[in-house]
């Protein structure tokens, strides 16, 4: 009789079998080598089991292994780090950077370490901001694309301007505003120009974080004579602008800021950028924004109240906007008292 299959018939499926259990054994024995490694960071062989995970084949190790470099700062392990990158650039089908994980961590920790020189350039930071990595409708690159171009904003690289100018108006929010916090760091009038450009361009931008980082850049390139202009979006009938300028105004720290803004917030229906113009005056550090805030407590509705009172967080160590804001709030319900409660502990 018959069998449906020979022995000679089984011996890929068994031996693919076989395989797969033993690389997946393997990659578990690295990453059980890697986690070892938390409990003596400063033990004999560190750097070169972390060297070695940075050489292996899966994705999943590498990962595990850049976490580690830069957690321990093992800047020795530049060299292996590079190539590590310039080897995902190009995954292999079966080992892809899934989420750019290990790009992106690459990228973010040699710019922690202001290792700038010609070889990050050429082999991290160019080919980086080149990546486009699509997974689930997402590109997952465009946070890489962003870091590698501030980092080419910090090596100084001489074609940097034109790379940035492209990447401003790139499809994917985190790209867009990594090249808006690169030009904020360039120093050149240039840049802030450009900034200006693309916020009148494109009526400050679909996505307010983008819109809120163009501004903020702008304001610490080009501090007095960016005011009027931002401040400008405080009026815009786009909520989302409208915050954006908001955050950008507050982060500036600039007294000048803090008209416009109260102004705002008196003729402001929206709640929630009511809630953000509160954090704008909060963020400021003047005494003139924090007793509009508390004024703010002491007068809202409910929604207005909570919003002021997580506002002032930043002062939760002060005993005197801690005393001045509970008497603003006596009497104005549970739920006020709850969240001061929560925020003044």
């Amino acid at each position: 009789m018959k069998l449906g299959c020979s022995l000679g018939d089984s011996k890929p499926a068994i031996g693919g079998y076989y395989y797969s259990m033993a690389k997946a054994s393997s990659v578990e024995a690295a990453l059980d080598r890697l986690v070892a490694l938390r409990a003596d960071p400063a033990g004999a062989g560190v750097a070169d089991e972390v060297g070695r995970g940075l050489a292996h084949r899966s994705d999943i190790v590498v990962a595990k292994a850049v976490q580690l470099a830069g957690e321990l700062r093992l800047r020795q392990l530049k060299p292996q780090i590079i190539e590590a990158f310039s080897r995902f650039l190009r995954p292999e089908p079966k080992s892809p950077d899934r989420g750019c994980e290990i790009k992106n961590g690459i990228a973010g920790m040699l710019l922690e370490w202001e290792m700038n020189d010609r070889d990050v350039v050429e082999r991290v930071y160019l080919p980086g901001l080149r990546v486009y990595q699509e997974e689930w409708g997402d590109d997952v690159a465009a946070q890489l694309r962003g870091t590698c171009a501030i980092g080419l904003v910090a090596a100084g690289y001489r074609d940097a301007m034109v790379l940035l100018t492209d990447l401003l108006n790139d499809r994917w929010p985190a790209a867009r505003a990594g090249a808006a916090r690169a030009l904020g760091n360039a120093g050149e009038d240039a840049a802030a120009l450009l900034l200006r450009l693309k916020l009148v361009l494109t009526d400050g931008d679909p996505d307010p974080e983008v819109a809120a980082e163009c501004m903020s850049a702008l304001l610490r390139l080009w501090p007095e004579k960016s005011l009027e202009f931002v401040a400008a979006f405080l009026n815009h009938r786009g909520e989302g602008n409208r915050s954006a300028a908001a955050l950008a105004l507050g982060g500036s720290r600039q007294p000048a800021a803090l008209g416009p803004l109260c102004a705002r917030l008196d003729r402001e229906t929206d709640a929630d950028v009511r809630q953000v113009l509160l954090l704008a005056l909060a963020t400021l550090r003047l005494p003139q924004g924090v007793d509009r805030v508390i004024a703010a407590a002491g007068s809202g509705n409910t929604e207005t109240v909570v919003a002021a009172i997580e506002a002032l967080r930043l002062y939760r160590n002060d005993e005197d906007v801690r005393a001045r804001l509970k008497a603003a709030i006596a009497g104005r319900g549970e739920e006020a008292q709850r969240v001061f409660g929560k925020v003044f502990h």
